[in-house]
């Protein structure tokens, strides 16, 4: 499952956006990227 970089910044952007308070998960996402990729 191939994703660009960029699309996946977009979700991530978005995410963080529309959940401002959550910045622990928003690290984790972070963390889980070179796993992801």
């Amino acid at each position: 499952m191939k994703i660009s970089y960029r699309t996946l910044a977009k979700q991530h952007y978005s995410f963080a956006f529309f959940k401002k308070k959550q910045k622990i998960n928003f690290q984790k996402l972070y963390y889980k990227l070179p796993i992801l990729l």
